[in-house]
């Protein structure tokens, strides 16, 4: 069954009105034609129509039915018969009596399949913003959290990010898997192996080539000692050498494989966003006088 809310200046008068168009709507009996009339009622009684009983086209009554017009998108005017001429507002459809309202009202329908049509685009444009979003959102927290040494916090300030990008929009954030990616494995065990042979195979020429220059000068032991002084800073440079190395490699590899993790996780919360639907709500007013399809 219809709203309709009656308001205006003169009290008295919209009692009146309201009184004439709840006999008008009882003497009606074809289903979906019938209305419930709220005298005085404001937007929080959420009608679906506005009759504004309306006195002199003053500025505050201007005002009052172009807010009505803004909100509702038309109002009833029923001008005072033996007043001054209201003018022509975009909106406001002009009546002459209490039985022209009631007939207006009757009348009243929503085109529901263009609203659908409306509906269904607001909702898909609505996801694809949201999708996009998150996605962006997704792909600045990853550079941002990629720089974290610690990567349980990484993680935990990854997934915290992505949700708030999510709930922002009013989206309940999907069921996924959050737990943090497994620590990659390392790569190239044969190179490192290689790689730590090389500082002996370094040390041993520092030693052989001591060895050589004291035996030219005609003091090996000193020429010894020399050998092994350089082969002592030979090795310590090259293993701090390969440790740092092996650092920037290790980083390297948990970093990619964070972004990785991160960029599937993105993809599986974009997939399994649900929406709330405009076209759901809009199926429950198919039974209602207002929501008639013409």
């Amino acid at each position: 069954m219809k709203t309709v809310s009656i308001i205006g200046p003169d009290g008295q008068r919209v009692r009146a009105v309201g009184e004439q168009l709840e006999h008008l709507s009882s003497s009606i009996a074809l289903p979906g034609r019938e209305f419930h009339v709220l005298v005085g009622a404001g937007p929080e009684s959420r009608p679906d129509c506005v009759v504004a009983v309306a006195g002199e086209p003053t500025a505050d009554n201007l005002r009052v039915v172009k807010a009505v017009i803004g909100a509702m998108g038309v109002v009833v005017l029923l001008p005072d018969a033996h007043g001054t001429a209201w003018p022509d507002i975009p909106g406001a459809l002009r009546v002459s009596s209490v039985e022209e309202v009631a007939k207006v009202i009757r009348s009243l329908r929503v085109d529901m399949k263009r609203w659908f049509a409306d509906a269904h685009r607001a909702d898909a444009e609505r996801l694809d913003r949201v999708r996009i979003s998150v996605r962006l959102a997704g792909g600045r927290l990853s550079k941002e959290c990629a720089q974290f040494e610690d990567v349980d916090a990484a993680h935990a300030t990854f997934v915290a990010g992505l949700r708030h990008a999510v709930v922002r929009h009013g989206v309940r954030f999907p069921s996924v898997s959050l737990a943090p990616p497994e620590p990659p494995r390392g790569s190239g065990e044969a190179v490192s192996r290689l790689e730590t042979w090389l500082p002996l195979v370094g040390a041993l020429g520092a030693v052989a080539m001591g060895a050589g220059i004291g035996r030219a000068i005609g003091h090996v032991t000193i020429g010894l000692a020399m050998g092994i002084l350089v082969a002592v800073v030979v090795v310590a440079l090259r293993l701090k050498l390969h440790r740092e190395h092996s650092a920037r490699l290790r980083n390297g590899e948990v970093q990619q494989a964070l972004q990785q993790h991160w960029a599937e996780l993105v993809t599986q919360v974009v997939a399994r966003l649900q929406m709330p639907r405009v076209t759901e709500q809009l199926r429950k007013l198919e039974t209602t006088g207002i929501g008639a399809a013409r």
